[in-house]
């Protein structure tokens, strides 16, 4: 009986995570007590990892060169860009954002482009959409 992933598992045992770590070793039975014992120097943050070359990150517009074709609006398929006409911006659903990039290679001035920014999560629902200026 053949079993393939045998060496799969053996190799993968090896690697280290490439995920960041939770910020303490354990839970903390208060995150106020655990920042007030890291600021005093009694405990102390895992560091994350850094972030790897051609990350995709959240979306980063650069207003200047925009002419408001509304190309990258069409060839969105998740419909997370919607054009708004009377003053020719773009409003984004970092939400629906599903990371393509389908935008940023079809924008004939290249003004959408992926920054290195990864976190997005909130207690807001609205918060990540937003309006590019």
């Amino acid at each position: 009986m053949k079993l393939p992933m045998i060496p799969e598992l053996l190799k993968q045992l090896k690697k280290k995570p490439v995920t960041n770590a939770f910020p303490a070793k354990h839970l903390p039975k208060s995150l106020v007590e655990y920042l007030e014992d890291v600021e005093a120097g009694r405990a102390q943050i895992n560091a994350p990892v850094p972030i790897p070359p051609n990350f995709k990150g959240k979306l980063k517009y650069t207003r200047a060169t925009c002419t408001g074709c509304g190309i990258c609006v069409r060839f969105c398929p998740a419909h997370a860009l919607e054009m708004i006409r009377s003053e020719r911006k773009i409003r984004v659903m970092i939400g629906q954002c599903i990371g393509c990039e389908l935008c940023t290679t079809t924008c004939p001035e290249g003004s959408l482009s992926k920054s290195d920014e990864f976190l997005c999560a909130d207690t807001d629902r609205y918060s990540c959409d937003w309006v590019l200026k």
